[in-house]
């Protein structure tokens, strides 16, 4: 008398559907993965904005006006100096003023972070006034 065989393995009906839940769950996963990154990245921009608007009050104490350029400011990390954040997503500028008792900084998207489409410039003034603006240039809120 035979005695039935067990089979030890996957069958293709299992497998396939095995593969079926593992692309549902990646179909979810990622969008959601990605949303988070691209969050995460924007506190790159926030600190770098931070960071030289102190240098901005330094320089306006000592020379009675803001710096017009990045490169003039004390800036501890040299990408800044540069125009760009350390990670390089985003890009640094100081936004020519006609009066050197004001200034405005941004941190415009670069890179893969152009996909952020709610927050894709930061800005930020000498009166602590902050805001951004999305893929379209408009306000958006929510971003600081």
């Amino acid at each position: 008398m035979d005695m039935p065989r067990h089979s030890t393995g996957l069958t293709l009906l299992e497998l396939m559907l095995v593969l079926a839940i593992s692309t549902l769950l990646l179909g979810i996963a990622y969008p959601v993965y990605t949303d988070y990154a691209q969050r995460a990245r924007r506190t790159e921009a926030i600190t770098a904005l931070q960071v030289i608007a102190l240098a901005q009050e330094r320089f306006y104490v000592v020379r009675g006006q803001y710096a017009t350029q990045l490169t003039d400011l004390s800036l501890e990390i040299p990408a800044w100096r540069a125009g760009v954040t350390e990670q390089g997503h985003y890009q640094l500028a100081l936004v020519a003023q006609t009066d050197t008792r004001a200034y405005l900084v941004t941190a415009t998207a670069n890179g893969i972070q152009t996909r952020d489409m709610v927050c894709r410039q930061f800005w930020l003034n000498q009166l602590g006034q902050r805001g951004a603006t999305d893929h379209t240039g408009a306000v958006s809120n929510g971003c600081w």
